[in-house]
């Protein structure tokens, strides 16, 4: 077992990369070497563990870039293709099967394979200067989904997208005043959100939908609404065998005496459990 992080080794202004034993015994070895006053910013390891996705600012100072290196320092970092302008990738996340990175850079989304074997695709349709996306996007292998406040000002509402690019960004959330979407999920196949219910503020509902597209329902019972969702905890958790999901609610709007913890099913209910 390995870890790899990243360090100021040599005591020289600068954050390089290193891969070491995780039970010690030997040195760490260098994976990507910074100048003074650089660094490497973020970093992924693969679900294989054999590459390090990894951003820093090799070509120009503050304009951290995306490489990919062998853990095992076999070869040399190299220099993923760039999205033109080379902005600043400010996040990025892997596909659960490691083969595809999607990064946040600007006021965009888009992916890349980790192997370098092809030219970025752009995921989001185009934002307006004074437009961003908002927060980290989620992946699975075959999708992606982001919020980006395309049509309102700090309306964030959310997109989902091919992770290959193959077809444009689909807005997903019915806009219903200037809330946007809240805490969303992949379950499988299918988008979970949380979102307006009510035009009134604090009427949230927790939505399902197809991710290659259909119709919206709502998992959320008459009368009840999802709690939470200016928290930075979610307030929706998606059980593992992607059947069950689990949400705060409450019975009024204001009401916080009400609140209460509630399970939906994705599936077919279990153990003859009622719906909520």
């Amino acid at each position: 077992a390995r870890v790899v992080f990243a360090g100021d080794l040599a005591q020289n202004n600068a954050f390089s990369l290193y891969v070491a034993p995780l039970a010690g015994g030997a040195p760490a070895q260098v994976l990507w070497t910074a100048t003074g006053g650089r660094e490497v910013e973020r970093l992924l390891v693969t679900p294989d563990s054999t590459r390090v996705v990894f951003t820093a600012d090799g070509v120009v100072n503050a304009r951290h870039q995306l490489y990919v290196a062998p853990v095992d320092a076999s070869a040399a970092a190299t220099l993923l293709p760039t999205t033109p302008g080379d902005p600043r990738v400010h996040e990025l996340v892997l596909s659960p099967d490691g083969t595809r990175v999607v990064y946040l850079a600007g006021n965009f989304v888009a992916s890349v394979p980790v192997d370098g074997s092809a030219a970025p695709v752009v995921l989001s349709p185009p934002l307006a200067a004074d437009r961003r996306v908002a927060g980290i996007p989620v992946v699975s292998d075959e999708w992606v989904l982001f919020r980006a406040d395309v049509a309102l000002p700090h309306r964030f509402d959310l997109f989902a997208v091919p992770i290959d690019g193959s077809l444009p960004a689909r807005l997903v959330s019915v806009p219903l005043g200037t809330s946007g979407a809240e805490h969303h999920a992949i379950a499988g196949d299918e988008i979970l959100f949380v979102a307006p219910s009510v035009p009134e503020f604090g009427g949230w509902g927790l939505f399902r939908t197809p991710l290659a597209g259909g119709p919206l329902r709502t998992l959320t019972p008459p009368g009840v609404f999802v709690g939470g969702t200016s928290s930075s905890q979610a307030s929706v958790l998606v059980h593992p065998d992607l059947h069950r999901v689990v949400f705060a609610g409450r019975a009024s709007v204001f009401a916080e005496p009400s609140s209460g913890l509630y399970l939906g099913f994705l599936g077919q209910p279990i153990r003859g459990a009622e719906r909520p």
